[in-house]
C-alpha cells in the first residue's frame, strides 16, 4: 500500500511539472510573436493592459503587470512614456488610474498616460492606438498569453503602428508559474472558440 501511494504522489508531481513547465513554454513562446522588425525610435513606449480589478488599489495581477511593465521601459532607450489601459470594469474607478498609481508606488517617475476608457482588449487597442506615433518603440505588456493577442489586434488594425513592436520583458522563468499555466490554459480555450 505504501508503495502505490509513493508512485501516485511521484506520477502527480511529474503531472505538475509537466504542466507548469508547458505554461513557462508557452509564456516564452507568446513573447516572441507577432512583433515588427524596428530596431530604433525617437521615444520607447510601453502599453500595460489593466486586469479586472476590484476596489481602487491594484491586484496581484495589476501590481505584477505594473512590474513588468517598468521592467521593459527601464530597458528602453530614452525618452520613455508608460501607457495604461482600462476603464471602469469592475470597479468605481478606471483600471489606466490604479496602474497609474501603481507605477508611481513601484517608483516611476517619468511620463504615464491613462487611457480609461477601454473595457476589453479590443478597446485597449483601438484606444491606445491614437496616443501612438508612427516612431515609437511600442511593447505591450500583460500576461505574456493575452500580450500577444493583443499585438496582433495592433498589427491587424494598423500595420505601420504594428511593425514598431517590440518584445517586452514580461516572461522570466520560473515567475508566477501557476499562474502563467492558467493562464495559458484560458488562451487555449479562448484560441479554440475563435
Amino acid at each position: 500500500m505504501g508503495r502505490g501511494w509513493k508512485l501516485l504522489g511521484a506520477g502527480s508531481l511529474l503531472i505538475a511539472v509537466a504542466a507548469l513547465s508547458w505554461g513557462q513554454w508557452e509564456a516564452w513562446r507568446a513573447t516572441r510573436q507577432n512583433l515588427g522588425a524596428a530596431q530604433h525610435g525617437t521615444r520607447s513606449v510601453v502599453v500595460v493592459l489593466g486586469f479586472g480589478n476590484r476596489g481602487d488599489r491594484a491586484n496581484l495581477i495589476n501590481r505584477w503587470r505594473v512590474r513588468a511593465g517598468l521592467r521593459t521601459l527601464r530597458a528602453m532607450p530614452a525618452p520613455r512614456v508608460l501607457i495604461v489601459s482600462g476603464g471602469r470594469v469592475h470597479s468605481d474607478t478606471p483600471e489606466a488610474t490604479i496602474l497609474a498609481a501603481e507605477a508611481r508606488r513601484q517608483g516611476w517617475r517619468g511620463a504615464i498616460t491613462e487611457e480609461g476608457d477601454s473595457r476589453s482588449t479590443v478597446e485597449n487597442i483601438t484606444f491606445t492606438t491614437p496616443l501612438l506615433r508612427p516612431d515609437d518603440l511600442i511593447s505591450i505588456v500583460s500576461d505574456p498569453v493575452h500580450a500577444v493577442r493583443a499585438r496582433a489586434m495592433l498589427l491587424a488594425a494598423t500595420p505601420d503602428l504594428g511593425a514598431r513592436l517590440v518584445r517586452g520583458r514580461e516572461w522570466r522563468f520560473g515567475e508566477r508559474p501557476l499562474v502563467t499555466f492558467v493562464a495559458a490554459v484560458r488562451a487555449r480555450r479562448y484560441d479554440r472558440r475563435r
